[in-house]
């Protein structure tokens, strides 16, 4: 039987450049580093945290050469860390952020970093030299904090858990206003050079650990579905056969939508469409429609496809990228229960989140169009 490792495989997108994977605690300050890097070199763009993937492609230009690379962004929060080993195949460099000013968090960093690199020491015909490493201290963002930590002590704390492989520690200050002044543009320059190397290869073939979290094993099942094509599914829809009626399903029907119809056609189709099976179907078992949930799934599943340059083809590829959307409790990390489920409103009308805000790619792509 296909484990996780060997799905999430299948179903990533190829990797033609040179891929560099950032990784980070939640809330350290790799999304400003990514848009810093691919956007207007001199312009800082407000970001909000990232609860999946940002992939971008940028040219880096250095003494041994031009480099294409592909820069992979990857949330931090708790639930999606267990997954960051799932996304080591093809790697070719990583990048780690961390927060100098969080003493209090410092040691959970150092802890993940450490599990990363056991990992990828233990990828099949890689040695621990391969996959050069940088770690962007203050990469904070945050240096010039009065308590903040210095290169050398963030050094001494990751040193002991790189072994043999290129590894190297930066200062930077992403919020500068001009790029030359971030440290960022000598710290990529070191790792790019590490990439041209004859040391420094892209990782082949990783073995394959199961996974025992509760989400991995929901994308596991979800990767190994046999589903119809897609023009049949949406017949089914349409026709209120459908063979199953769940979180799965809803998200399919969202991704469908979205992506042949764009959002504001397809929003209004996938509520149209939801609406009408759950009134006349037996599968939903008396279930009535609501509203906000049904928003609120749409606004992820879209903030997902558009936070992926090119676009996902196939909507178990879109899963893999975005794997914090098999949690069905997700919704509980914007909205309160007393709000999303004993206001009668959310049922019938859009009703804001009194967490947090909803994610938006609004900000991110009047950036991109002005560039």
């Amino acid at each position: 039987m296909e484990t996780l490792r060997t799905l999430f495989s299948k179903w990533l997108p190829a990797r033609t450049d040179r891929a560099l994977l950032i990784l980070g605690l939640d809330a350290c300050g790799k999304t400003t580093i990514l848009y810093r890097l691919v956007l207007d070199p001199n312009e800082i763009i407000t970001t909000i945290p990232t609860i999946g993937f940002n992939v971008e492609k940028t040219i880096i230009n250095t003494r041994a050469g031009t480099v294409n690379v592909s820069l992979w962004d990857v949330g931090g929060c708790d639930k999606i860390r267990p997954l960051w080993r799932h996304y080591f195949s093809g790697l070719s460099g990583l990048v780690y952020i961390v927060d100098s000013n969080d003493r209090v968090r410092f040691p959970e960093a150092v802890e993940e970093f450490g599990a990363m690199m056991t990992e990828i020491a233990t990828l099949s015909d890689v040695g621990d030299q391969r996959v050069p490493v940088i770690v962007l201290d203050s990469i904070a963002n945050k240096q010039d904090l009065p308590n903040a930590m210095g290169t050398l002590e963030i050094r001494e704390k990751f040193a002991p858990t790189v072994g043999n492989r290129a590894f190297a520690v930066y200062p930077s200050r992403a919020l500068e206003p001009h790029l030359s002044q971030t440290g960022l543009p000598e710290a990529f320059e070191w790792l790019t050079e590490q990439l041209v190397s004859p040391q420094a290869p892209s990782v082949s073939q990783p073995p394959n650990p199961s996974s025992t979290t509760a989400l991995s094993t929901k994308l596991e099942e979800w990767l190994l579905r046999q589903d119809d094509p897609e023009d049949v599914f949406l017949n089914h829809l349409d026709a209120c056969t459908l063979d199953t009626w769940d979180h799965y399903t809803h998200l399919r029907i969202a991704y469908l939508y979205l992506t042949r119809e764009g959002r504001q056609k397809g929003k209004n189709l996938i509520f149209d469409k939801i609406e009408h099976f759950i009134k006349h179907s037996p599968r939903t078992n008396g279930k009535t429609f609501h509203l906000t949930l049904t928003y609120f799934w749409i606004q992820l599943v879209d903030y997902g496809i558009r936070s992926m340059m090119p676009p996902p083809e196939e909507f178990k590829q879109f899963l893999v990228m975005n794997p914090h959307l098999a949690d069905g409790n997700l919704p509980l990390e914007y909205y309160s229960k007393e709000t999303l489920f004993m206001d009668p409103k959310a049922r019938t009308e859009m009703v804001l989140p009194d967490k947090k805000p909803l994610p938006s790619v609004i900000p991110r792509e009047t950036a991109k169009r002005r560039n």
